[in-house]
Protein backbone atom coordinates (compact mmCIF):
# COMPACT_ATOMS: atom_id res chain seq x y z
CA UNK A 1 0.00 0.00 0.00
CA UNK A 2 1.37 3.39 -1.18
CA UNK A 3 1.92 6.12 1.64
CA UNK A 4 -1.29 8.46 1.55
CA UNK A 5 -1.69 11.93 3.15
CA UNK A 6 -4.13 14.61 3.19
CA UNK A 7 -5.17 17.48 5.40
CA UNK A 8 -7.88 19.99 4.68
CA UNK A 9 -8.16 23.63 6.78
CA UNK A 10 -10.90 26.19 6.18
CA UNK A 11 -10.15 29.44 6.88
CA UNK A 12 -13.54 31.69 5.68
CA UNK A 13 -13.70 31.31 1.88
CA UNK A 14 -10.22 29.62 1.70
CA UNK A 15 -9.58 26.14 2.19
CA UNK A 16 -6.09 24.80 2.19
CA UNK A 17 -5.29 20.92 1.05
CA UNK A 18 -2.09 19.73 2.14
CA UNK A 19 -0.98 16.49 0.85
CA UNK A 20 1.66 14.38 -0.55
CA UNK A 21 1.60 16.07 -3.88
CA UNK A 22 2.03 19.70 -2.03
CA UNK A 23 -0.40 22.73 -1.46
CA UNK A 24 -2.96 23.27 -2.72
CA UNK A 25 -5.82 26.15 -2.14
CA UNK A 26 -9.22 27.00 -3.16
CA UNK A 27 -11.45 30.40 -2.42
CA UNK A 28 -15.18 30.73 -2.91
CA UNK A 29 -18.48 29.74 -1.50
CA UNK A 30 -21.48 27.84 -2.87
CA UNK A 31 -21.82 29.00 -6.95
CA UNK A 32 -18.69 30.14 -7.97
CA UNK A 33 -15.41 28.66 -6.38
CA UNK A 34 -11.59 28.69 -8.09
CA UNK A 35 -9.28 25.64 -6.98
CA UNK A 36 -5.28 25.64 -7.42
CA UNK A 37 -4.03 22.30 -7.35
CA UNK A 38 -0.77 21.17 -5.26
CA UNK A 39 0.38 19.29 -8.71
CA UNK A 40 -0.39 22.80 -10.64
CA UNK A 41 -3.08 23.51 -12.66
CA UNK A 42 -6.36 24.90 -11.77
CA UNK A 43 -10.11 24.39 -11.85
CA UNK A 44 -12.81 27.44 -12.14
CA UNK A 45 -16.61 26.07 -11.09
CA UNK A 46 -19.82 28.24 -11.41
CA UNK A 47 -23.04 26.71 -10.67
CA UNK A 48 -26.63 27.66 -9.78
CA UNK A 49 -27.22 26.30 -6.53
CA UNK A 50 -30.41 24.57 -6.44
CA UNK A 51 -30.89 23.89 -10.20
CA UNK A 52 -27.90 21.39 -11.24
CA UNK A 53 -26.32 23.79 -13.67
CA UNK A 54 -22.81 23.95 -13.50
CA UNK A 55 -19.47 25.00 -15.32
CA UNK A 56 -16.25 24.18 -15.03
CA UNK A 57 -12.91 24.96 -16.88
CA UNK A 58 -9.84 23.47 -15.85
CA UNK A 59 -6.05 24.65 -16.76
CA UNK A 60 -3.05 22.23 -16.79
CA UNK A 61 0.44 23.05 -15.08
CA UNK A 62 3.00 24.17 -18.15
CA UNK A 63 4.65 20.86 -16.93
CA UNK A 64 1.63 18.72 -17.98
CA UNK A 65 0.83 21.20 -21.48
CA UNK A 66 4.01 20.50 -22.74
CA UNK A 67 3.73 16.20 -21.93
CA UNK A 68 0.02 16.29 -24.21
CA UNK A 69 0.26 16.01 -27.93
CA UNK A 70 -1.86 16.40 -30.69
CA UNK A 71 -3.07 12.44 -31.83
CA UNK A 72 -5.27 12.30 -35.24
CA UNK A 73 -5.99 8.71 -35.80
CA UNK A 74 -9.69 7.21 -37.89
CA UNK A 75 -10.50 7.18 -41.07
CA UNK A 76 -13.32 9.78 -42.09
CA UNK A 77 -12.63 13.36 -43.54
CA UNK A 78 -13.29 16.31 -40.70
CA UNK A 79 -11.35 19.63 -40.58
CA UNK A 80 -8.14 18.98 -38.52
CA UNK A 81 -6.68 21.48 -35.81
CA UNK A 82 -3.38 23.47 -37.51
CA UNK A 83 -0.40 22.25 -35.48
CA UNK A 84 0.32 25.78 -34.47
CA UNK A 85 -3.18 26.62 -33.28
CA UNK A 86 -3.15 27.89 -29.30
CA UNK A 87 -6.58 26.36 -28.90
CA UNK A 88 -5.74 22.89 -29.69
CA UNK A 89 -9.31 22.08 -30.42
CA UNK A 90 -10.74 22.04 -33.81
CA UNK A 91 -13.53 24.83 -35.20
CA UNK A 92 -16.41 22.86 -34.17
CA UNK A 93 -14.96 22.68 -30.54
CA UNK A 94 -14.73 26.67 -30.26
CA UNK A 95 -18.05 26.98 -31.72
CA UNK A 96 -19.65 24.20 -29.10
CA UNK A 97 -18.18 26.12 -26.51
CA UNK A 98 -19.78 29.01 -27.57
CA UNK A 99 -22.89 27.72 -27.73
CA UNK A 100 -23.18 26.38 -24.92
CA UNK A 101 -22.01 28.82 -22.84
CA UNK A 102 -24.90 31.29 -25.05
CA UNK A 103 -27.25 28.54 -23.42
CA UNK A 104 -25.94 28.16 -19.79
CA UNK A 105 -26.54 32.42 -20.04
CA UNK A 106 -29.77 32.71 -20.90
CA UNK A 107 -30.72 29.69 -18.79
CA UNK A 108 -29.14 31.90 -16.02
CA UNK A 109 -30.85 35.34 -17.20
CA UNK A 110 -34.59 33.20 -16.36
CA UNK A 111 -33.97 31.85 -13.80
CA UNK A 112 -32.40 35.12 -12.40
CA UNK A 113 -36.08 36.61 -11.51
CA UNK A 114 -36.64 33.98 -8.77
CA UNK A 115 -33.25 34.55 -7.14
CA UNK A 116 -31.23 37.14 -8.27
CA UNK A 117 -29.29 37.66 -4.90
CA UNK A 118 -27.73 33.79 -5.53
CA UNK A 119 -27.64 34.36 -9.43
CA UNK A 120 -25.90 37.72 -10.19
CA UNK A 121 -22.58 36.95 -9.41
CA UNK A 122 -23.01 33.66 -12.21
CA UNK A 123 -24.90 35.55 -14.67
CA UNK A 124 -22.51 37.99 -14.86
CA UNK A 125 -19.45 35.46 -15.36
CA UNK A 126 -20.98 33.43 -17.82
CA UNK A 127 -21.99 36.46 -19.84
CA UNK A 128 -18.22 37.65 -19.81
CA UNK A 129 -17.14 34.22 -20.69
CA UNK A 130 -19.33 33.98 -23.55
CA UNK A 131 -18.54 37.51 -25.15
CA UNK A 132 -14.94 36.06 -24.98
CA UNK A 133 -15.25 33.01 -26.88
CA UNK A 134 -16.99 34.78 -29.27
CA UNK A 135 -14.32 37.59 -29.65
CA UNK A 136 -11.20 34.83 -29.47
CA UNK A 137 -13.08 32.44 -32.00
CA UNK A 138 -13.91 35.53 -34.45
CA UNK A 139 -10.09 36.76 -33.69
CA UNK A 140 -8.55 33.52 -34.38
CA UNK A 141 -10.88 32.31 -37.45
CA UNK A 142 -9.75 35.29 -38.90
CA UNK A 143 -6.09 35.15 -38.99
CA UNK A 144 -5.82 31.45 -39.85
CA UNK A 145 -8.54 30.94 -42.26
CA UNK A 146 -6.19 29.27 -44.78
CA UNK A 147 -4.79 26.60 -41.99
CA UNK A 148 -7.97 24.66 -41.39
CA UNK A 149 -8.03 22.62 -44.26
CA UNK A 150 -9.55 18.89 -45.56
CA UNK A 151 -7.77 16.01 -43.98
CA UNK A 152 -8.07 12.61 -44.53
CA UNK A 153 -7.25 11.96 -40.70
CA UNK A 154 -10.47 12.66 -37.99
CA UNK A 155 -10.06 12.49 -34.50
CA UNK A 156 -11.75 9.96 -32.75
CA UNK A 157 -12.75 11.91 -29.89
CA UNK A 158 -11.88 15.63 -29.61
CA UNK A 159 -10.78 15.21 -26.19
CA UNK A 160 -8.05 12.31 -27.46
CA UNK A 161 -6.67 15.33 -29.99
CA UNK A 162 -4.93 16.64 -26.80
CA UNK A 163 -3.50 13.32 -25.41
CA UNK A 164 -2.72 10.46 -25.61
CA UNK A 165 1.24 10.40 -24.19
CA UNK A 166 4.75 11.34 -25.72
CA UNK A 167 5.41 7.31 -25.89
CA UNK A 168 2.91 7.70 -28.78
CA UNK A 169 4.11 11.13 -29.92
CA UNK A 170 7.31 9.44 -30.85
CA UNK A 171 5.71 7.42 -33.57
CA UNK A 172 3.66 9.55 -34.63
CA UNK A 173 5.40 10.35 -37.91
CA UNK A 174 4.94 6.45 -38.91
CA UNK A 175 2.01 4.66 -39.20
CA UNK A 176 0.03 4.46 -36.10
CA UNK A 177 0.14 0.75 -35.29
CA UNK A 178 -3.17 -0.67 -34.00
CA UNK A 179 -2.60 -0.99 -30.64
CA UNK A 180 -2.03 2.88 -30.53
CA UNK A 181 -4.91 3.06 -31.79
CA UNK A 182 -6.90 1.19 -29.22
CA UNK A 183 -5.39 3.09 -26.38
CA UNK A 184 -6.62 6.05 -27.92
CA UNK A 185 -10.09 4.58 -27.83
CA UNK A 186 -9.96 3.12 -24.66
CA UNK A 187 -9.03 6.93 -23.06
CA UNK A 188 -11.55 8.56 -25.01
CA UNK A 189 -13.63 6.66 -23.52
CA UNK A 190 -12.78 7.01 -20.09
CA UNK A 191 -12.35 10.59 -20.27
CA UNK A 192 -16.28 10.69 -21.65
CA UNK A 193 -17.62 8.13 -19.14
CA UNK A 194 -18.12 11.00 -16.18
CA UNK A 195 -20.06 14.29 -16.84
CA UNK A 196 -18.45 17.78 -15.73
CA UNK A 197 -20.45 18.20 -13.03
CA UNK A 198 -19.79 14.30 -11.99
CA UNK A 199 -15.97 15.14 -11.65
CA UNK A 200 -16.56 18.40 -10.36
CA UNK A 201 -18.35 16.77 -7.41
CA UNK A 202 -15.84 14.34 -6.75
CA UNK A 203 -13.08 16.70 -6.45
CA UNK A 204 -15.02 18.92 -3.91
CA UNK A 205 -15.44 16.22 -1.93
CA UNK A 206 -11.71 14.85 -2.20
CA UNK A 207 -10.46 18.68 -1.22
CA UNK A 208 -9.92 19.44 -4.86
CA UNK A 209 -6.74 16.96 -5.04
CA UNK A 210 -6.75 14.41 -7.47
CA UNK A 211 -6.43 10.93 -6.37
CA UNK A 212 -2.88 9.63 -4.96
CA UNK A 213 -0.55 7.23 -7.02
CA UNK A 214 -0.88 3.86 -5.08
CA UNK A 215 1.40 1.32 -6.66
CA UNK A 216 -0.68 -1.73 -4.96
CA UNK A 217 -2.67 -0.65 -8.49
CA UNK A 218 0.08 -2.27 -10.91
CA UNK A 219 -1.11 -5.90 -9.67
CA UNK A 220 -4.36 -4.98 -9.43
CA UNK A 221 -4.23 -3.69 -13.56
CA UNK A 222 -2.13 -7.15 -14.19
CA UNK A 223 -4.72 -9.23 -12.66
CA UNK A 224 -7.17 -7.64 -14.21
CA UNK A 225 -5.27 -7.37 -17.66
CA UNK A 226 -4.93 -11.59 -17.10
CA UNK A 227 -8.91 -11.70 -17.67
CA UNK A 228 -10.48 -9.24 -19.58
CA UNK A 229 -9.84 -7.57 -22.28
CA UNK A 230 -9.90 -3.85 -22.20
CA UNK A 231 -11.02 -3.35 -26.12
CA UNK A 232 -14.03 -5.34 -26.23
CA UNK A 233 -14.49 -4.67 -22.48
CA UNK A 234 -15.11 -2.06 -19.72
CA UNK A 235 -12.19 -0.55 -18.27
CA UNK A 236 -13.28 0.01 -14.19
CA UNK A 237 -13.20 3.64 -13.63
CA UNK A 238 -11.34 2.51 -9.76
CA UNK A 239 -7.77 2.48 -11.43
CA UNK A 240 -8.35 6.12 -11.26
CA UNK A 241 -10.50 7.00 -8.52
CA UNK A 242 -8.87 4.27 -5.73
CA UNK A 243 -5.28 3.84 -7.30
CA UNK A 244 -4.99 7.25 -8.68
CA UNK A 245 -3.60 5.94 -12.39
CA UNK A 246 -5.02 6.44 -15.65
CA UNK A 247 -5.22 3.63 -17.44
CA UNK A 248 -3.57 4.58 -20.97
CA UNK A 249 -0.63 5.88 -19.66
CA UNK A 250 -0.17 2.78 -16.91
CA UNK A 251 -0.26 0.13 -19.73
CA UNK A 252 2.00 2.18 -21.70
CA UNK A 253 4.37 2.34 -18.54
CA UNK A 254 4.27 -1.62 -17.59
CA UNK A 255 5.29 -2.11 -21.46
CA UNK A 256 8.49 0.02 -20.94
CA UNK A 257 9.12 -2.30 -17.99
CA UNK A 258 8.66 -5.35 -19.65
CA UNK A 259 5.66 -6.81 -17.29
CA UNK A 260 3.25 -6.14 -20.58
CA UNK A 261 3.33 -7.03 -24.35
CA UNK A 262 0.70 -4.43 -25.28
CA UNK A 263 -2.20 -6.04 -23.35
CA UNK A 264 -0.38 -9.31 -22.53
CA UNK A 265 1.23 -10.03 -19.35
CA UNK A 266 4.91 -11.19 -20.11
CA UNK A 267 6.53 -13.71 -18.29
CA UNK A 268 7.62 -10.81 -16.14
CA UNK A 269 4.89 -9.75 -15.51
CA UNK A 270 3.40 -13.11 -14.49
CA UNK A 271 6.17 -13.28 -11.73
CA UNK A 272 5.16 -9.50 -10.37
CA UNK A 273 1.97 -10.61 -10.41
CA UNK A 274 2.25 -13.62 -8.47
CA UNK A 275 4.88 -11.97 -6.14
CA UNK A 276 2.23 -9.45 -5.47
CA UNK A 277 -0.98 -11.37 -4.71
CA UNK A 278 -1.75 -10.05 -1.74
CA UNK A 279 -2.59 -6.35 -3.51
CA UNK A 280 -4.87 -8.50 -5.50
CA UNK A 281 -6.52 -9.95 -1.88
CA UNK A 282 -6.81 -6.54 -0.54
CA UNK A 283 -8.63 -5.12 -3.61
CA UNK A 284 -10.71 -8.27 -4.25
CA UNK A 285 -11.72 -8.37 -0.46
CA UNK A 286 -10.70 -5.29 1.33
CA UNK A 287 -12.12 -6.11 4.77
CA UNK A 288 -11.09 -9.66 4.67
CA UNK A 289 -14.27 -11.19 4.93
CA UNK A 290 -13.90 -13.39 2.38
CA UNK A 291 -10.60 -15.07 3.62
CA UNK A 292 -12.21 -15.22 6.46
CA UNK A 293 -14.96 -17.24 5.24
CA UNK A 294 -12.35 -19.51 3.40
CA UNK A 295 -10.37 -20.27 6.41
CA UNK A 296 -13.33 -21.12 8.72
CA UNK A 297 -14.53 -23.04 5.70
CA UNK A 298 -11.72 -25.51 5.77
CA UNK A 299 -11.81 -26.25 9.21
CA UNK A 300 -15.29 -26.59 9.82
CA UNK A 301 -16.59 -29.62 10.79
CA UNK A 302 -20.59 -30.46 11.54
CA UNK A 303 -21.88 -31.98 15.06
CA UNK A 304 -25.02 -33.63 15.40
CA UNK A 305 -28.14 -34.03 13.79
CA UNK A 306 -30.37 -32.40 11.53
CA UNK A 307 -33.84 -32.21 13.20
CA UNK A 308 -36.09 -29.07 11.68
CA UNK A 309 -38.34 -29.09 14.69
CA UNK A 310 -36.13 -28.11 16.88
CA UNK A 311 -35.75 -24.95 15.07
CA UNK A 312 -38.02 -22.51 17.31
CA UNK A 313 -38.95 -18.83 15.98
CA UNK A 314 -36.73 -15.62 17.45
CA UNK A 315 -38.03 -11.92 16.87
CA UNK A 316 -35.12 -11.22 14.40
CA UNK A 317 -35.20 -7.63 16.17
CA UNK A 318 -34.04 -8.86 19.27
CA UNK A 319 -31.21 -11.15 19.00
CA UNK A 320 -28.25 -10.35 20.21
CA UNK A 321 -24.80 -8.85 18.21
CA UNK A 322 -23.18 -11.63 19.19
CA UNK A 323 -25.68 -13.94 18.08
CA UNK A 324 -26.37 -11.96 14.71
CA UNK A 325 -22.23 -12.29 14.20
CA UNK A 326 -22.13 -15.82 14.59
CA UNK A 327 -24.69 -16.26 12.00
CA UNK A 328 -23.52 -14.36 9.59
CA UNK A 329 -20.30 -15.79 10.33
CA UNK A 330 -22.24 -19.41 9.81
CA UNK A 331 -23.44 -17.74 6.47
CA UNK A 332 -20.38 -17.36 4.77
CA UNK A 333 -19.11 -20.66 5.46
CA UNK A 334 -22.32 -22.43 3.84
CA UNK A 335 -21.75 -20.04 1.11
CA UNK A 336 -18.00 -20.99 0.85
CA UNK A 337 -18.82 -24.57 1.23
CA UNK A 338 -21.89 -24.71 -1.30
CA UNK A 339 -19.23 -23.16 -3.80
CA UNK A 340 -16.51 -26.52 -3.10
CA UNK A 341 -19.78 -28.65 -3.62
CA UNK A 342 -19.58 -29.78 0.45
CA UNK A 343 -23.94 -29.58 0.65
CA UNK A 344 -24.00 -31.38 3.61
CA UNK A 345 -20.90 -29.33 5.86
CA UNK A 346 -23.03 -25.97 4.14
CA UNK A 347 -26.61 -27.29 5.30
CA UNK A 348 -25.14 -28.24 8.58
CA UNK A 349 -23.72 -24.38 8.97
CA UNK A 350 -27.44 -23.27 8.11
CA UNK A 351 -29.05 -25.23 10.49
CA UNK A 352 -26.37 -24.19 12.83
CA UNK A 353 -27.25 -20.66 12.49
CA UNK A 354 -31.32 -21.03 12.35
CA UNK A 355 -30.37 -22.65 16.27
CA UNK A 356 -29.60 -19.72 17.55
CA UNK A 357 -32.15 -18.09 15.81
CA UNK A 358 -30.34 -16.41 12.83
CA UNK A 359 -33.37 -16.49 11.04
CA UNK A 360 -32.97 -14.61 7.48
CA UNK A 361 -34.27 -15.54 4.25
CA UNK A 362 -30.74 -15.99 3.04
CA UNK A 363 -29.69 -18.27 5.40
CA UNK A 364 -33.15 -20.78 4.60
CA UNK A 365 -32.17 -19.92 0.69
CA UNK A 366 -28.59 -21.38 1.40
CA UNK A 367 -30.33 -24.42 3.34
CA UNK A 368 -32.55 -25.26 0.03
CA UNK A 369 -29.49 -24.95 -2.15
CA UNK A 370 -27.63 -27.06 -0.08
CA UNK A 371 -30.33 -29.88 0.13
CA UNK A 372 -30.90 -29.68 -3.81
CA UNK A 373 -27.06 -29.95 -4.18
CA UNK A 374 -27.30 -32.95 -1.93
CA UNK A 375 -30.42 -34.40 -4.58
CA UNK A 376 -32.78 -34.52 -1.39
CA UNK A 377 -35.76 -33.22 -2.59
CA UNK A 378 -37.67 -33.66 0.46
CA UNK A 379 -35.73 -32.04 2.76
CA UNK A 380 -35.34 -29.01 0.22
CA UNK A 381 -39.45 -29.07 0.79
CA UNK A 382 -39.18 -29.34 4.72
CA UNK A 383 -36.97 -26.28 4.58
CA UNK A 384 -39.08 -24.63 2.31
CA UNK A 385 -41.97 -24.93 4.83
CA UNK A 386 -40.25 -23.63 7.72
CA UNK A 387 -38.92 -20.84 5.70
CA UNK A 388 -42.98 -20.02 5.18
CA UNK A 389 -43.79 -20.74 8.77
CA UNK A 390 -41.10 -18.72 10.51
CA UNK A 391 -41.30 -15.59 7.76
CA UNK A 392 -45.07 -15.72 8.33
CA UNK A 393 -44.82 -15.05 12.20
CA UNK A 394 -42.11 -12.34 11.70
CA UNK A 395 -44.41 -10.95 9.67
CA UNK A 396 -47.13 -11.00 12.04
CA UNK A 397 -45.07 -9.71 14.91
CA UNK A 398 -43.68 -6.76 12.70
CA UNK A 399 -47.07 -5.93 11.00
CA UNK A 400 -49.82 -7.30 13.27
CA UNK A 401 -52.29 -10.10 13.14
CA UNK A 402 -54.59 -8.43 11.22
CA UNK A 403 -52.45 -8.19 8.72
CA UNK A 404 -52.37 -10.66 5.62
CA UNK A 405 -49.55 -12.53 4.98
CA UNK A 406 -48.68 -13.41 1.29
CA UNK A 407 -45.99 -16.38 1.09
CA UNK A 408 -42.15 -14.73 -0.90
CA UNK A 409 -41.66 -15.19 -3.87
CA UNK A 410 -38.86 -17.29 -3.39
CA UNK A 411 -40.30 -19.28 -1.32
CA UNK A 412 -43.42 -19.96 -3.91
CA UNK A 413 -40.27 -20.76 -7.44
CA UNK A 414 -38.74 -23.05 -5.50
CA UNK A 415 -41.54 -24.97 -4.01
CA UNK A 416 -42.91 -25.19 -7.11
CA UNK A 417 -40.08 -26.51 -8.64
CA UNK A 418 -38.87 -28.77 -5.95
CA UNK A 419 -42.60 -30.65 -6.41
CA UNK A 420 -41.57 -30.81 -10.34
CA UNK A 421 -38.87 -32.52 -9.09
CA UNK A 422 -40.00 -34.75 -6.64
CA UNK A 423 -42.57 -36.22 -9.24
CA UNK A 424 -39.43 -36.73 -11.36
CA UNK A 425 -38.57 -38.40 -8.90
CA UNK A 426 -41.17 -41.47 -8.71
Amino acid sequence: MGFRYRKSVKIGPVRLNASKSGLGWSVGSKGVRYTKKAGGGSRTTISAPGTGLSWVEETSSKKQQQSKVVENVSHNSKSTVPQNSPWAISPAKMRKQAKVSSITFVVLFLLFFFAPAILILPLVLTGIYTISRFVKMAIYQSKHKDEFIKSDVNPIGEAVQNTITTSISENSEANTTPFEKELVSIRYDLEHRYSKAEMDDFFERNGGQEPSYNEAGVAVMLWWLSKNNPVTGYVPSYFYFNYGMHFTEEVLKLNKLGLLNEFQLTEDGVKYLASHSNDVDNHRDPDGSKRASKQNAAIYEPSGEIDLNKVEFVDFDRLSDKKFQKGLSLLEIAKQLSKEKEYDKALHASYEAMMIGYLTPAIFKRAAISARGMKDYNLEKEILILADKMTAQQFVRDSGSTAVYQRPEWIQNRMDRVEQLLLKQK
